[in-house]
């Protein structure tokens, strides 16, 4: 009797044990929707699975969204950390929900969105990961998920919308570049400051900020948050001497501006004039690291062709002057092919008050008078 009993809790012990599902398997249903899915206020085809709302990575990519893929490592990269592309704003209808569209497989490819592993599913062959999943704030005391993202659920509207963080610095130089203003920190307070000759410009700001796990943390101007710093890891893929595949994680920071507060704050920020003299004497001072290549002046303006010698080479600068004080670098208007940022003009002369140059198989006249810039 003792035998039967053994034998009998063996087979139960047998029947009992947990069989995982293996990539391939089909796991569940995909179901038709009638919720419409916004990335940063972006409508994005998606798709109902098990009751969350998921998308594809992969089938974002013209929206702004970055996926790389290596077979190898079984490894998919997911990135969103650029805008949003404001032109694809492709029709999502709404579906009639409840009807079985498809099948949802296990896989074995490893899925990291903003360099944080997450679940992923197996959908008409790509990889699908759910916004709730994306969006999910695991701490109280944080705005954003792992992930740097967040979302928002309208029952009434029947809408869900994934927002995530990115470095929108870009933005912010577009508004400050013309008003010579420039922005630095102070640990997590931002300051403005009177910035003449760098066409606006960001000062240094240290961080002793851990990235494990990622977290993200106001900043702010007179006591009011006027943006989000944020932590991520770069996930990538490298080739080690043995010629396979590895994944690498790089820590990385990122500042995501409240558009609107920061112009109302440069707006309302008076900037002294800036005399000529001022302005000749800053770009003519110092011949340690400059050279006056060549020079005009007129009744209106100074002109002046320069080299700057630094670390990294020389680059070249054209610059005008205007009596009231006001200059134009015309070389900011030009791409460089050095990673180094420099950049060097042909065959320069100034005759009648027109500057003519070369520039990457181009040629270029400047009138001096009007301060105008055209191809020959």
């Amino acid at each position: 009797m003792k035998k039967i009993v053994l034998f009998a809790l063996a087979i139960a012990a047998v029947c009992t044990v947990q069989v995982y599902a293996k990539s391939g398997d089909v796991i569940g249903n995909v179901y038709s929707s009638d919720i419409i899915a916004y990335i940063n206020d972006v409508p994005v085809p998606s798709y109902n699975i098990n009751g969350r709302t998921v998308i594809i990575p992969e089938d974002l990519e013209d929206y702004g969204i970055n996926c790389y893929y290596n077979d190898e490592l079984r490894t998919l990269l997911v990135y969103m950390y650029d805008t949003m592309n404001p032109s694809v704003q492709n029709q999502v209808a709404r579906g009639t929900p409840g009807r079985i569209t498809n099948k949802i497989y296990e896989t074995d490819i490893k899925t990291y969105v903003n360099g944080e592993l997450i679940q992923a599913y197996s959908l008409n062959g790509k990889v699908a990961v759910a916004i709730e999943n994306l969006g999910k704030i695991t701490d109280d005391n944080m705005e954003y998920s792992p992930y740097n993202m967040r979302y928002v659920w309208d029952g009434k509207n029947r809408a869900i919308s994934l927002y995530y963080l990115y470095d929108n610095s870009g933005e912010i130089m577009d508004l400050i570049r013309d008003k010579s203003i420039g922005i630095t920190f102070d640990n997590d307070v931002l300051d403005f400051y009177v910035d003449y000759f760098s066409h606006g410009s960001f000062g240094g700001r240290s961080s002793s900020r851990s990235v494990n796990p990622p977290s993200t943390y106001p900043l702010y101007y007179q006591g009011e948050k006027v943006a989000t710093g944020f932590d991520y890891r770069a996930a990538a893929f490298y080739q080690t001497d043995s010629g396979k595949k590895t994944l690498d994680f790089v820590d990385n920071t990122g500042i995501y501006y409240d558009v609107g507060a920061i112009k109302n704050i440069v707006d309302n920020i008076v900037v002294p004039k800036i005399t000529y003299e001022d302005v000749l004497n800053h770009f003519t001072a110092d011949t340690s690291s400059s050279t006056i290549l060549d020079r005009v002046d007129t009744d209106y303006c100074t002109f002046l062709y320069m080299s700057f010698i630094s670390g990294t080479g020389g680059t070249e600068a054209l610059i005008r002057i205007d009596k009231d004080g006001s200059y134009k670098d015309y070389s900011d208007d030009f791409t460089s092919h050095s990673q180094f940022g420099n950049i060097s003009f042909n065959n320069l002369r100034i005759e009648n008050e027109k500057v003519y140059f070369g520039y990457d198989d181009v040629d270029y006249v400047i009138d001096l008078k009007s301060g105008d810039m055209y191809k020959q």
